[in-house]
């Protein structure tokens, strides 16, 4: 066959025009041995296309289908006691964490401090005096605590010297 014929096939072929009769001629052509060195780029399509198998539906296919077709779906039951217990363990975890936390208080208006029971009615000078002898009670009693520490690293100190 000639290079321009199948050249004016292929085109066709691409395009989607050609007949059955055409496409088995462009086969036959690209599975022989002749093809043109400017065509020999189209021979590996044609030569995969020709080891295809139509495929085919099995004999029963129409039988399976009509059958699959008629058959009732099967109505799934499910028991109400899951949903149940499932919608009782949700209110049951929300009345706990409901009860669990504790509800904030509410804010009173806050009131004024009553001063005058921290007042014993002293002036400012006597104020100052007990103040005073009340920091000189607290150094006296931190100084014979500091003392008394004193007293026991002297002792831990001998306990560490060997016995002669």
């Amino acid at each position: 066959m000639k290079t321009n014929e199948i050249n004016k096939l292929l085109d066709r072929y691409y395009a989607g025009e050609t007949t059955i009769e055409e496409e088995r001629t462009l086969k036959a052509y690209f599975s022989g041995n002749e093809v043109a060195p400017e065509l020999q780029q189209h021979q590996g399509l044609f030569q995969s296309l020709r080891g295809m198998k139509a495929e085919t539906l099995s004999a029963d296919f129409e039988a399976k289908l009509l059958q699959k077709l008629q058959e009732k779906p099967q109505a799934r039951v499910v028991p109400m006691r899951q949903y149940l217990l499932r919608i009782a363990a949700a209110v049951v975890l929300g009345f706990g964490l409901w009860f669990m936390y504790p509800k904030a208080p509410t804010v009173s208006e806050p009131q004024a401090i009553d001063w005058t029971a921290y007042e014993n009615g002293l002036t400012e000078e006597e104020a100052m005096e007990e103040t005073i002898a009340a920091l000189r009670l607290l150094s006296q009693k931190l100084n014979s605590g500091k003392k008394k520490v004193k007293t026991e690293i002297v002792n831990m100190d001998r306990m560490k010297d060997p016995i002669h």
